[in-house]
């Protein structure tokens, strides 16, 4: 599309504060997990194509939430963004992507490294 960064999806929960108010006085409230996992690719439109056909199968690994951003300065790293209930849930799609066949899958997908995985809650 001519744009160097590319958004796919939405992450609709993630809450900023109104620096212009005290926040002092919000509870701490956890109610998603969120999952970074950035990585580079050979190709982003290769990538790009294995992503979208694996996209109807993430409801069913847990995932409630869902984006894919890449970089501006580098169109080939990759961020994607998922979101889960639990932390339970997300630790278990972790284990999952970290498996020897999904390893294979992202490599022939154009993966060219590690893909680095990190968990979030909100508050």
């Amino acid at each position: 599309n001519g744009c160097a960064l590319g958004r796919i999806g939405y992450v609709g929960s993630l809450r900023t504060n109104d620096l212009r108010h005290d926040s002092t006085s919000l509870e701490m409230r956890i109610d998603v997990i969120t999952l970074l996992a950035r990585h580079q690719v050979n190709d982003f439109d290769t990538w790009m194509s294995l992503y979208q056909s694996q996209r109807s199968e993430l409801a069913a690994l847990g995932v409630t939430r869902e984006a894919a951003l890449r970089a501006t300065a580098d169109g080939n790293d990759v961020i994607v963004v998922h979101e889960f209930e639990t932390l339970e849930t997300a630790e278990a799609f972790v284990a999952m992507a970290n498996q020897h066949d999904m390893q294979e899958m992202l490599k022939s997908a154009g993966v060219s490294g590690p893909v680095s995985f990190e968990l979030f809650t909100n508050f």
